[in-house]
């Protein structure tokens, strides 16, 4: 998993997308209890499970690349968690198998840290779901088959 360098930190990010979309800020007295890229990283273990992950590891690299981990609010009272990026699947020669982009948005339950957090562990969540089953249907379609060790 990686984050973009903005991702680095423990900060909860925000956008104000009706005022200025492209400014980022951060809850002065909230924080991650670690980098968001390796909190992540933790929940799409447990999502897609060690098993999963080893049988890809042994000859494939799952990569993922964060651009976007923030609460963007549409007005001052309406926000989303926004986690955006790309996911590829890399072969032991370090070819492309498999790509797709990321783009997944929850609805912040308060307009605030705490709903934002809720949003954005919404989207993680999520993003372990689409995963596992982008994996899934590469296996049934033989996309995973360069991941396996020879028998």
């Amino acid at each position: 998993m990686r984050g973009a360098p903005w991702l680095d930190g423990t900060g909860i990010d925000y956008r104000l997308a009706y005022g200025d979309p492209l400014r980022r800020s951060q809850y002065a007295d909230s924080r991650w209890a670690a980098p968001t890229a390796l909190l992540l990283a933790q929940q799409l273990r447990r999502r897609i499970g060690f098993a999963a992950v080893d049988s890809v590891a042994a000859d494939c690299v799952l990569r993922v690349e964060l651009q976007e981990f923030s609460q963007v609010f549409s007005t001052p009272l309406a926000s989303q968690g926004v986690l955006q990026g790309q996911v590829s699947l890399i072969d032991g020669k370090r070819r492309l198998i498999a790509g797709q982009a990321l783009n997944i948005e929850r609805p912040a339950p308060t307009p605030d840290a705490a709903g934002g957090v809720q949003a954005l562990v919404a989207a993680g969540e999520e993003l372990g779901k689409q995963l596992a089953d982008w994996l899934g249907r590469l296996d049934r379609d033989g996309g995973l088959k360069t991941c396996r060790p020879a028998r």
